[in-house]
């Protein structure tokens, strides 16, 4: 009897030290799909994530972002390809 509870304990200190750690290791679905989509395209070109945060600041990041909507923006090496939400200054005179 003695031995089942400290080998409950047991189990019970490595998991909570596991969970504290931020859950090294533990990849979710979603991650999985990202990784397993990003090793068959490694020769294509980088993505970027557009995105609104909480206030409402359009953000590009190279990761998408958890639990919100964003649009992807294709890039090439070359030349970055996104549509602008407003017209480009006038040059200086």
């Amino acid at each position: 009897m003695h031995r089942g509870i400290a080998w409950l304990l047991s189990v019970a200190a490595i998991g909570s030290a596991w969970w504290l750690a931020g859950h090294p290791g533990y990849v979710s679905p979603e991650q999985k799909h990202q990784y397993d989509h990003a090793a068959k395209n490694v020769n294509n070109s980088p993505k970027l994530y557009r995105w609104q945060d909480a206030n409402g600041v359009t953000q590009i990041t190279q990761t998408p972002p958890k639990s919100r909507k964003y649009i992807v923006v294709s890039t090439r090496d070359d030349q970055n390809i996104m549509e602008s939400t407003a017209p480009a200054p006038e040059p200086p005179q």
